[in-house]
């Protein structure tokens, strides 16, 4: 009898990988059948690596990181996307750029004609003939080892890795796996498998586990072996916590959704970025919301970095251990504010000569000296005012460097009066919003629903500028299920007269939410008719889009008019005017409204009178008249069962004899259904 052949995680044949992902996708809407397929494959996989000695091999990360690319944090951006994927397979298959084939692999969207098509299926045929019928010994850790040194590859030498690497595989691979090797770089699998359900084919903590600690290595080491189970699922000191999740709420449904037999919270809502700092014995490491490490921007320790430098004296004596929970804003050196991100800055590439600086606002504590303080009591969670006093103790403010985050508390009998008082503040002061906290709530990672809430006024009718513009320009999507447009270049109008056509149209954003289903299929169906290919036939110069042009372009006689809200307006250089829209999404389709009736360049310009860097558009104070108060709930009498009067047992003593006929005698009542 033959020895059973071990086979690690990384030996295992990308050959093989590529025909059970072929599997799932060819299976696309029998969930069971997906199911069976691929947990009989990580069974029989995790079955060859238990048997494997040394923890390295056994783990299972190398198949499941590229089973979910989008989840795979600790492997850099291959910034690489269509676009640039065609220019250089045009290049390593020495293709001519008039070609047919090269004409598909340049211009994918226009030649993707099929609803369930992607730039890895139309490149597929491409280069079906030019590749070898069957494929060398490829392993999974050889296409690791390929991406890794995609996305490792520094600026200036990008472009030679790339056409190694791409030359390489090409040489290696047959076409169909060419085309999941591509797939794999674009982080979009097509299997119809959302990740919750393939970390749980895993193991079934897993879900649970990647949402705490945001790391497939880390699940995979927890989880690879057997049913066993985490004490603490997730929580380590320098490794990612997915953040909890604040809801959203309008104000004007408080006595909805907020109890009025509990107690809340209120804080302004920081227009930064969501960052976490660990820190141990002096060491510090940072991470952004999706779980990245900035530490080498911000500082390991004490005397390195733009913000760990400013910490010496901060922390309070006895302090060892913590994860803080708060928001990277820039505070300007300066004028001495914060700044927020519709400004010309990212707080992530700070440097030493920007106008700004990094300042931590801390509004939670994850883990402190040793003992984790999230999830719920039974796993050693602790509601948010315990945690809260915690973090009060763990530092003192320092002006532009860390501060506490201000809160109060809101008085049961005043809760809607209050709220609406701060929201309004808020508008006065131009801030994002408010976030209103449930102080008895426990944090739970990467959960919306837990207790937190977050109202900002374009959460709320009347309280935002709704802008009427016209469409000059859509940019193609990917896929054809809503139409061929993915977004809708808009524009205001610039050279108008009482009643006749504008002169030029000025660009002025682009919007791709807010539409439904049926109204994205209804405006693609009816724009396409007149729209014409930028790349065929550039835009006429009354249409002015600046550097962001369209793929599409249409003439405003030939368009339709969206009524467009957006959170605020900021500087930008990339549309026809000076500032663009930031969050805007589509709150009407204007079949009604002639295009010439749409907003002026000059009545845009107003919007944008006071210069700053960022313009918010939440220009109106909300009454409270129309919102109902938030009241307690009337306790409503219940009343206990009662057994109908003819049933009711009676005392003997109000019982009437008629008759001795039974006396004596014993009675068997036997039920219609006895044989």
């Amino acid at each position: 009898m033959a020895h059973e052949v071990i086979i690690p995680a990384n030996d295992i044949k990308f050959e093989k990988f590529c025909n059970i992902l072929e599997q799932l996708h060819k299976r696309k809407r029998q969930r069971q059948e997906q199911d069976k397929i691929l947990g009989l494959f990580l069974n029989e996989c995790k079955l060859s690596a238990s048997q494997v000695v040394g923890k390295k091999n056994a783990t299972l990360f190398p198949i499941l990181r590229l089973l979910l690319p989008k989840l795979d944090r600790e492997r850099s951006a291959y910034n690489l996307k269509e676009t640039k994927l065609g220019v250089l397979l045009v290049k390593v298959l020495s293709l001519s750029k008039q070609s047919r084939d090269a004409q598909k692999l340049l211009n994918y969207r226009s030649a993707n004609n099929s609803q369930d098509s992607d730039f890895p299926g139309v490149a597929y045929f491409a280069f079906k003939s030019r590749m070898k019928p069957k494929c060398e010994e490829i392993t999974i850790g050889d296409i690791n080892a390929l991406l890794d040194s995609i996305a490792a590859a520094e600026v200036g030498m990008k472009a030679s890795v790339l056409d190694e690497t791409f030359s390489h595989v090409i040489n290696k691979v047959t076409a169909d796996q060419m085309k999941w090797f591509l797939r794999l770089i674009l982080k979009e699998l097509k299997l119809e498998m959302g990740s919750n359900r393939i970390l749980a084919l895993f193991h079934p903590d897993a879900p649970e586990y990647y949402e705490t600690c945001g790391l497939l290595s880390k699940v995979c080491e927890e989880l690879g072996e057997g049913d066993s189970r985490p004490l603490e699922l997730g929580i380590e000191m320098f490794h990612a916590i997915s953040p909890m999740l604040s809801e959203r709420l309008d104000v004007k449904n408080i006595a909805k959704q907020l109890s009025p037999d509990k107690t809340y919270q209120i804080e302004n809502k920081f227009d930064g970025e969501r960052f976490q700092i660990h820190m141990r014995d002096g060491k510090f490491e940072y991470f952004s919301r999706r779980g990245f490490s900035f530490t080498k921007n911000f500082g390991n320790s004490y005397d390195s970095g733009l913000l760990t430098l400013h910490f010496k004296d901060v922390f309070s004596s006895g302090v060892t251990s913590f994860i803080l929970d708060g928001e990277m804003m820039g505070w300007h050196k300066q004028y001495q504010c914060f700044g927020c991100k519709g400004m010309a800055f990212d707080v992530k590439k700070i440097t030493e000569n920007s106008r700004f600086q990094p300042c931590f606002c801390a509004f939670d504590i994850l883990y402190y000296n040793g003992r984790t303080l999230v999830g719920p009591p039974e796993k050693g969670g602790l509601p948010l005012r315990e945690r809260l006093l915690i973090l009060d103790k763990v530092f003192t403010d320092k002006t532009g460097v860390i501060k506490h985050s201000d809160r109060r508390t809101l008085s049961k009998t005043t809760i809607f009066p209050e709220i609406l008082d701060a929201l309004n503040k808020a508008i006065e002061n131009q801030d994002e919003g408010i976030v209103v906290k449930d102080v008895d709530s426990y944090y739970i990672p990467n959960r919306r629903n837990a207790g937190w809430y977050k109202i900002k006024p374009e959460y709320t009718e009347g309280a935002m500028s709704d802008l009427d513009l016209v469409i000059i320009g859509a940019d193609e999507a990917e896929n054809k299920r809503q139409g061929r447009a993915k977004s809708f270049h808009v524009a205001c109008s610039d050279g108008n007269s009482l009643g006749k056509m504008p002169e030029r149209w000025i660009s002025v954003g682009r919007v791709s939410t807010g539409l439904t289903y049926d109204e994205r299929e209804s405006l693609c169906a009816t724009l396409e008719r007149n729209w014409t290919s930028s790349r065929q036939t550039p835009a006429p110069s009354n249409l002015s889009f600046s550097k962001n042009k369209p793929d599409f372009w249409i003439l405003p006689e030939h368009s339709v008019v969206l009524t467009v809200r957006a959170s605020e307006l900021v500087r930008a250089s990339g549309f026809g005017s000076d500032y663009t829209l930031r969050f805007p999404r589509v709150t009407r389709v204007r079949d009604d409204k002639p295009v010439q009736d749409v907003m002026t360049l000059m009545e845009f310009q107003n919007l944008c009178a006071n210069k700053g860097p960022v313009v918010k558009l939440s220009t109106n104070q909300i009454n409270g008249d129309e919102i109902a108060e938030v009241k307690p709930r009337a306790k409503r009498k219940i009343e206990a069962p009662k057994v109908p009067e003819q049933f009711q047992i009676r005392s003997r003593g109000d019982v009437e004899a008629t008759s001795k006929a039974l006396l004596g005698r014993k009675l068997c009542i036997l039920s219609e259904d006895v044989d």
